[in-house]
């Protein structure tokens, strides 16, 4: 039997009163005023100053009552210490008064005194366990077992907890304390037992799913029994359907055991479970992924991967899946179903996946393409993903190798050639297959233009292809009836890169410099038998003529002859002229000829004179002339050449000239003062050569020129000039000047 249940009788103390405090019933009274008026701190001090007297003043009775009262009040106001030095002195008095023991004992394991509190409590146990009831009784024997417990006495702890637990079955505290204990000193299966005991007294299902999930979890870490392990996770999802928890634990020990239809089903069920889409969806895939793979349920596991995918698109594993239950079912038209579900569903998204879609719309041209047998549907789906990725040359490939097949698609085809160029404009094999489109439409002119600059950057057309090209190249020069003017020009000529203030400033001091940069006839040994009259029946002049007045010249620069001069320069003389060589002068090579004077005549004009005559280094200078003559702030440091220079610009600039010169200049230094004065010249350079192209028509013809050329405006190789002017000649520009000059062929 324990010391619990023992009968320790208490000697009852006995006292002879003294006459210290003789009207004890009158002393109580005013205590009890004191209480019952609020004043808590006089009554307290009545009974302390009361105390003082020797306890033999009183009777046993009376002395219960003042030491459970002082302590009453004392732990009213958290006075713990001094509650329990009243308490004592009562319970010294009677160790069986039920109130003084309840009292002490609290404010003893309030102080964590519980050896103290233990001794009381086998007391009201000893002296009132029958008068006590169930809740009270519980509380005694938990708050024993907590003692023991803390003093590793684990036998005397469950003992005293499975008391208290016959007293109140659903008491919380008492189920843990005799749950650790047991865990300590009893069989697995009495922890199991005292678990479960726990587990029922719970009131809230979820609370009761939630403890049966972690003794499940013990089942398997513990004790190494995934089986008991599942089994009450199925006990906690039925108590709780909604228990994630449960069906992830679940989900885990049947793969762990190969039960794979409860591992499906336990992912289906997380799939309803859950509330966002994405979520939703990787559950759906989970539990499709053990149909296909573990229960042969091809069906099932197609239906769930579609689900998801409509769930959430962005999932490529789930299409990836479905693709593959498709295609080893050989079902193209579900799998060309599945591409456009997918599609569709992408695209209905706020941010679409552009690079997703494009694999889609590419892939399912593959389909088309490789089993469906459908062309035309390939052909729009190639489309569709080159316009998702405009920049990626292998769509635009795929679009144009399947439309340029076919007449109809023609547009499409052109488009995507054009796209390709863009992207790569080293290759030339696209200038044939544009050409050849055009010419299946029977597009003569732009058929001739792409074949023939094709050809002439080294491609290999066939017989028909040159044939069709040498029959529309022709040795005579057609000059345009309409003029080439400035609008023309601006408009479909000039380079992109020609800043035209940068023209308007040189085109305005042009003849301010003309005696400053002009030479005699005399450095070049000219006499007036030199000049070339225009009357003489030669083909140099006739062209010279007809191309003069095409570029709007009202007045032709005169013309000397040079004997020994190399093709026509603009000699920079006074008056102004150009030299040609008897060479030039007296050759039947129409397009030569055709070539040479559009680039001089147009050299020749204002904007661009000074460009012809003078290095880089010198347009440079002029430029800061004309600069710090409109800016003064601009003022540099000037040698005597450029002073002389700069007095004749500011001598000859007046009026309204001055203004355009401000203007121009202004808006040229507004750019951060960036002046590329060589970019200007190299597509002054390019605009010439263009001209001289568009009067020739050949590119042979301005090639071989630029070889043998006696002057050039820039440093670039013949080769890199004549790939800028390949590139013009095969230009929408130029087409379009075509038309509008009447030179277009066929």
């Amino acid at each position: 039997m324990s010391d619990i249940d023992q009968v320790n009788d208490a000697a009852e103390s006995t006292a002879t009163p003294t006459p210290a405090l003789e009207d004890f019933q009158r002393f109580k009274a005013d205590v009890a005023a004191q209480l019952e008026a609020g004043e808590f701190d006089a009554a307290t001090k009545m009974l302390e100053e009361a105390a003082k007297h020797p306890d033999s003043s009183r009777y046993l009775d009376e002395n219960i009552w003042m030491y459970r009262q002082l302590g009453d009040l004392h732990r009213a106001f958290d006075r713990e210490a001094e509650a329990v030095e009243a308490y004592e002195n009562a319970y010294e008095f009677d160790p069986r008064n039920l109130e003084v023991i309840e009292a002490y004992a609290e404010v003893l394991l309030a102080l964590d005194k519980e050896a103290r509190a233990a001794e009381v409590l086998r007391s009201m146990l000893v002296h009132h366990k029958q008068a006590l009831d169930a809740a009270k009784l519980g509380w005694a024997y938990r708050k024993l077992g907590a003692h023991y417990e803390s003093s590793d006495e684990a036998e005397k702890a469950r003992h005293a907890y499975e008391k208290a637990l016959q007293q109140a079955q659903d008491d919380q505290l008492a189920l843990t304390g005799l749950l650790r204990v047991v865990g300590t000193v009893g069989e697995p299966a009495d922890v199991i037992e005292v678990r479960r005991k726990l587990i029922k007294s719970l009131d809230n299902a979820r609370a009761r799913s939630m403890a049966l999930v972690a003794m499940g979890d013990d089942w398997k870490e513990k004790f190494n029994d995934p089986w008991r392990a599942l089994d009450t996770y199925e006990e906690a999802l039925a108590e709780d359907p909604e228990n994630k928890r449960a069906l992830e634990s679940i989900a885990s020990v049947a793969r762990q055991l190969g039960d794979w239809r409860r591992l499906s089903r336990a992912y289906f069920t997380l799939h309803r479970l859950a509330e966002e889409d994405q979520e939703k969806a990787n559950w759906l895939i989970e539990s499709s992924k053990v149909a296909r793979q573990e229960l042969w349920e091809p069906e099932k596991a197609l239906a769930g991967f579609r689900k998801a995918l409509d769930l959430d698109p962005t999932r490529l594993d789930a299409f990836k899946e479905v693709t593959s239950l498709l295609v080893d079912a050989k079902d193209w038209e579900g799998l060309e179903a599945a591409y456009l579900q997918l599609i569709a569903a992408n695209q209905d998204l706020d941010e679409p996946d552009a690079k997703l879609l494009t694999v889609l719309w590419q892939k399912l041209g593959d389909l088309y393409i490789n089993h469906l047998e459908r062309e035309d549907e390939a052909l729009m789906s190639y489309a569709q993903a080159s316009e998702l990725l405009p920049e990626q040359i292998e769509l635009h490939e795929q679009v144009a190798e399947l439309a340029e097949k076919k007449p109809e698609h023609s547009d499409l085809a052109l488009e995507h050639l054009h796209a390709i160029r863009r992207l790569d404009p080293s290759r030339i094999d696209t200038l044939d297959r544009i050409g050849r489109v055009h010419l299946r439409r029977k597009e003569i002119d732009p058929a001739f233009i792409y074949l023939r600059t094709y050809d002439f950057l080294g491609g290999s057309l066939g017989d028909k292809a040159r044939g069709f090209v040498n029959k529309l190249e022709s040795p005579m020069v057609k000059v345009p009836k309409r003029p080439l003017t400035m609008d023309l020009l601006k408009r479909f000529v000039f380079s992109t890169k020609m800043q035209n203030d940068v023209s308007r400033v040189f085109g305005t001091i042009k003849p301010a410099l003309v005696q400053w940069v002009g030479e005699s006839r005399r450095k070049y040994g000219l006499g007036r038998r030199d000049r070339v009259k225009f009357k003489e029946q030669l083909a140099f002049n006739n062209l010279y003529k007809q191309i003069g007045a095409s570029l709007g010249y009202d007045r032709l620069p005169e013309l000397w002859r040079k004997s020994d001069q190399r093709g026509l320069i603009n000699g920079a003389l006074v008056p102004e002229g150009m030299i040609v060589g008897d060479e030039l002068l007296g050759s039947g090579r129409e397009k030569h000829i055709a070539f040479i004077v559009g680039k001089q005549l147009f050299l020749f004009l204002a904007p661009f004179y000074l460009a012809a005559i003078r290095p880089l280094s010198d347009l440079q200078a002029f430029f800061l002339l004309a600069a710090s003559l409109v800016q003064p702030e601009l003022e540099f440091d000037r040698d005597d050449h450029s002073e002389r220079a700069f007095k004749d610009l500011r001598k000859n600039i007046k009026g309204d000239d001055l203004g355009r010169l401000q203007h121009a200049v202004g808006k040229v230094m507004a750019n951060d003062g960036n002046i590329d004065l060589g970019t200007w010249l190299e597509s002054v350079e390019d605009t010439a050569n263009r001209v001289g192209f568009i009067y020739c028509d050949d590119l042979k013809v301005a090639q071989d020129y630029l070889q043998n050329e006696p002057q050039t405006l820039s440093l670039r190789s013949v080769d890199e000039r004549m790939k800028a002017l390949a590139e013009y000649a095969v230009s929408d520009r130029y087409r379009t000047l075509r038309n509008e000059l009447n030179l277009s062929v066929g």
